[in-house]
């Protein structure tokens, strides 16, 4: 059985790709998340970050129409 890696640079491979559009780690990680767990798309991805300074600790929105909730 492989061992977990959970270091920093493994885990920061998983959302390099995602380090676009001068994204910040953070915006990156759950742009990662989201396409991830919750299978967005592109645009819904970057509709759903509100990770900005002044955001009350909000990072991201996710209005959930199937489940009929909405995420924070």
């Amino acid at each position: 059985m492989s061992k977990l890696d959970l270091t920093y640079p493994a885990i920061r491979r998983l959302f390099e790709k995602y380090m676009i559009d001068g994204r910040t780690e953070s915006k990156a990680l759950l742009a990662w998340f989201l396409e991830t767990y919750y299978h967005l798309l592109d645009t819904e991805v970057d509709d759903s970050i509100c990770d900005e300074s002044g955001d009350r600790t909000i990072d991201g929105i996710f209005v959930n129409d199937l489940r009929r909730r909405i995420d924070v």
